[in-house]
């Protein structure tokens, strides 16, 4: 799946969303995803409460504020789970790649480090044959 021609399909403001967990690894080719998760601001949570398309999608976290689905792409209004980071957190941090913002990838790993599932441990591995490769 191409992440980047995914998002744009979207026609999102580039200031009101960040792409985060594993398709921002797909995005700089670390691997392949099979969803686009995107961390956005209440403004633009809101909007899309209001599609038809997008339904509601739980969280990590259950106590955390639900994201929304329309199957392909997830959308969030924090990154949850004990990660307390904002939107605009993540978003200042971000780097343009392709013309979309992606989360960093000092941020990706933190997140995935407080996650500690096993792709995510795997997914560390892999930036980290990314960074060094890219020295």
């Amino acid at each position: 799946m191409n992440v980047v021609e995914e998002i744009k399909k979207l026609n999102l403001s580039i200031d009101q969303y960040v792409v985060i967990g594993g398709s921002s690894l797909a995005v700089r080719g670390i691997r392949e995803t099979e969803d686009i998760d995107l961390v956005v601001s209440k403004d633009l949570l809101e909007e899309y409460k209001q599609k038809k398309e997008w339904h509601t999608h739980p969280r990590l976290d259950s106590s955390k504020e639900p994201g929304l689905t329309n199957g392909l792409v997830e959308m969030y209004p924090d990154i949850g789970y004990e990660v307390e980071d904002s939107f605009k957190k993540i978003r200042d941090k971000a780097d343009i790649v392709e013309g979309i913002p992606v989360a960093s990838l000092e941020d990706i790993i933190r997140i995935k480090e407080t996650y500690k599932r096993e792709k995510d441990l795997r997914d560390i591995e892999l930036i980290k044959q990314y960074q060094d490769s890219h020295k």
